[in-house]
């Protein structure tokens, strides 16, 4: 049981909305929130459509996006585990990527190709990008890693960044 900071009224936890980043629950149950919320969506507009407007892209990919949501956590944890594999397999190399950073890269990029900016999205035109590439002595570890598109991806190959941009930039100039 939990007391509800606006109402006062003691609730079971699940009359109370879970924060999954601080693990807690909020100190206002359901009721009091959707209603702080009604009352701010009605006494701000201008500031709700600011907010609709920066966030456009998810509603225009919004079918894929929940597709994307219900089978994130198998298509992350095959692509860390493929990574992984190949890192160890073909390199030697022990550092291993994690399905949750995975996910917060792609995440903190906004789900569009590090090199082009085009937004992808769902995981399969998405890939992990190793900036430094394996081939060349690169770190199996998320600070070499970026998100990219299969196209960019597989046209970068064995290519360093400086390389791929270099190249990208000549063949737009033929």
């Amino acid at each position: 049981m939990k007391q509800c900071s606006k109402c006062k009224e003691e609730k079971p936890l699940d009359g109370f909305y879970f924060r999954k980043e601080s693990g807690k629950h909020r100190n206002e149950c359901t009721e009091c929130t959707k209603a702080l919320r009604s009352k701010h969506r009605r006494d701000n507009p201008e500031a709700v459509n600011a907010t609709n407007r920066k966030h456009w892209h998810i509603r225009k990919l919004s079918s894929g996006y929940r597709e994307f949501l219900k089978s994130d956590a198998k298509e992350f944890t095959r692509k860390a585990g493929s990574h992984n594999n190949r890192a160890k397999q073909d390199f030697g190399l022990s550092e291993r990527l994690l399905s949750s950073e995975i996910r917060r890269l792609y995440n903190n990029h906004g789900w569009a190709c590090y090199y082009c900016g085009k937004l992808v999205a769902n995981t399969t035109n998405l890939e992990l990008d190793h900036v430094i590439p394996l081939e060349v002595g690169g770190r199996n570890h998320i600070s070499n890693c970026v998100p990219a598109c299969t196209h960019c991806n597989r046209t970068k190959h064995t290519k360093t960044e400086q390389e791929f941009l270099i190249s990208r930039n000549q063949g737009a100039e033929v």
